[in-house]
C-alpha cells in the first residue's frame, strides 16, 4: 500500500455544496440588481418629465401659449426608458382663431388655473400654469 498515491480532486459533495452557495448568491443578487435597474428607469423618466416641464414653461413664456404637441416644443422624438413616447395633454382654454393671446396671472384657485399633464407609464406630473386670457 505504500506504492499507492492518494489522488487529489473535488468530490461530488464538495461540488454540490459549491453550486448551492452560488445559486443562493444568485437568488439574492439578481432581484436586487433588477430592482436597481427599475429605480434607474423611474428616475430617468422623472428627470425627462422635469425637463419637458421646463421646456413647456419656456415655450409658454416665449410664445404666450402652450404648445399643441411635444414636437412643437422640441420634444417630439423623446422616449421614456421603456421605449414609449411621452404623452402631452394641453388643458388650457381654447381661443378663437385670430384672437390675441396674453399671459395673465390670476389668483391660484382651482377654477382659474390651467394645467398641462405630461405622463409616461407610471410616472405622471400635473403642471399648474398661469391662466392665459384672450384680449380683443
Amino acid at each position: 500500500m505504500a506504492g499507492r498515491q492518494r489522488q487529489r480532486g473535488v468530490t461530488l459533495v464538495e461540488l454540490v455544496v459549491a453550486l448551492f452557495v452560488a445559486a443562493a448568491l444568485a437568488a439574492i443578487a439578481i432581484p436586487s440588481y433588477r430592482s436597481y435597474l427599475q429605480r434607474v428607469d423611474v428616475n430617468t423618466a422623472i428627470a425627462d418629465i422635469s425637463r419637458i416641464c421646463l421646456g413647456l414653461e419656456k415655450f409658454r413664456l416665449s410664445e404666450g401659449r402652450l404648445p399643441d404637441s411635444l414636437a412643437e416644443a422640441g420634444f417630439g422624438s423623446l422616449r421614456d426608458p421603456w421605449g414609449n413616447a411621452y404623452e402631452y395633454l394641453n388643458f388650457s382654454p381654447a381661443f378663437p382663431a385670430g384672437a390675441a393671446r396674453t399671459a395673465t396671472s390670476y389668483p391660484s384657485t382651482p377654477s382659474s388655473t390651467s394645467t398641462a399633464e405630461v405622463r409616461t407609464g407610471s410616472a405622471r406630473r400635473l403642471l399648474p400654469l398661469d391662466k392665459v386670457a384672450t384680449t380683443s
